[in-house]
């Protein structure tokens, strides 16, 4: 969510009016209400993922798919213009949960539960637009210490955009330029070479129009895919974000 050209912030009227619900103050909750939906209407990618949640509330699936695609559209448009005017701080707190909030502390939104019992987030990242927050979760109760899961959240009010299961657990983020992908690295033992790897895989957030229609066909929402492994591994992205420059030590190649 970005402040309106009047300088209202979502954020900070989301958060006054909850506190006016819990005073009972319903006048002036009902006047932060109108004012917190003029702000969101001005917003692209607010606008997209409410016209979505209708048309899933009336089972209008195709209005849902068409949403969903200008939604797309309004996450790379503002990639490409740099639009990232958002001031917030993105904070993992002492119980393992996650939190965002304005630079004086205030206008907290919870990702997640503050204590999630069970449960570890890491590697918060922000992506290029401020809009969305990767994390990994690791299930702290089994005894499978190296799977993990991906989660893309929405940083507005921490609903979750995708969820995919990982083999290993990530621990470096990087998204595309463009905001639609988001490439990450692991560790793994090789049972033949008995050694430590590091492999790149993806996870798809958005379609993305420029990337072209073999990599949208290749990700699918949800499913990680591995691109390379090798030990030492350095990559960088394209600025369209539709290629990889990848440094393969133990291959000498690159």
């Amino acid at each position: 969510l970005r402040c309106s050209a009047g300088g209202g912030d979502a954020y900070k009227l989301a958060g006054q009016l909850a506190a006016a619900v819990d005073k009972e103050d319903y006048k002036e909750a009902a006047r932060l209400r109108d004012a917190l939906a003029e702000v969101k209407a001005k917003d692209p990618v607010q606008r997209q993922r409410d016209a979505i949640a209708r048309a899933l509330e009336g089972e209008d699936f195709a209005a849902a798919a068409e949403a969903k695609r200008k939604l797309a559209k309004a996450i790379t448009d503002r990639a490409a213009a740099r639009d990232n005017r958002v001031n917030r701080l993105l904070i993992q707190t002492r119980g393992g949960g996650l939190q965002t909030c304005d630079p004086e502390g205030e206008a907290v939104v919870a990702l997640s539960e503050a204590n999630p019992k069970g449960q570890q987030h890491f590697q918060p990242t922000w992506n290029p637009t401020g809009d969305m927050v990767a994390c990994t979760v690791i299930d702290t109760a089994s005894r499978d210490s190296t799977s993990s899961e991906v989660l893309i959240k929405w940083a507005s009010d921490g609903a979750t955009h995708v969820s995919a299961r990982g083999a290993f657990v990530p621990f470096y983020y990087y998204w595309t330029p463009s905001g639609a992908r988001l490439t990450y690295l692991t560790t793994f033992a090789s049972d033949e070479l008995r050694a430590r790897s590091v492999s790149l895989d993806v996870v798809k957030a958005f379609e993305d129009e420029g990337a072209g229609r073999s990599l949208n066909e290749l990700l699918d929402e949800g499913r990680t895919v591995h691109l390379q492994d090798s030990a030492p591994l350095y990559y960088c992205h394209a600025p369209s974000g539709s290629r990889i420059l990848a440094h393969l030590g133990d291959k000498g190649k690159v």
